[in-house]
């Protein structure tokens, strides 16, 4: 999760053509040497837009539902990229197997050969 800490409670910044979305901002006390202040603290959501501030503003609430949706896909993501590479380690022996047998792999295992395409393309190009 990234979070960011800003001087403002504002829902959104737009930096050029790049949005940041808070969300959950919370007031944090900060002590130096002039003074006390409050800032803020939130989980920090970016994407690229070139949206109007009134656009944003009316349609927060989807844009911010949508890119937690999108890092939760992500997370998704990532997991089924270890499961992947986790079959391939698993099944690894089955080549060498093959191979000293001088057998096809595709003829002997033809369901893992099929699996492990599929779980390569995965670790390759996600989904």
């Amino acid at each position: 999760m990234q979070y960011n800490q800003k001087d403002n409670d504002k829902k959104f910044d737009v930096f050029g053509d790049t949005l940041h979305l808070y969300d959950n901002l919370v007031p944090v006390e900060i002590e130096s040497e002039i003074g006390k202040r409050t800032e803020y603290k939130g989980e920090l959501y970016t994407i690229g837009t070139d949206l109007q501030e009134s656009v944003i503003e009316a349609n927060f609430n989807v844009l911010l539902d949508m890119l937690k949706k999108v890092r939760e896909q992500e997370k998704t993501c990532e997991h089924t990229k270890d499961l992947a590479k986790a079959y391939l380690e698993a099944t690894d022996y089955l080549a060498r197997k093959c191979y000293e047998k001088s057998v096809s792999m595709v003829e002997a295992y033809p369901t893992e050969v099929f699996l492990s395409e599929k779980a390569r393309n995965v670790v390759r190009n996600g989904w």
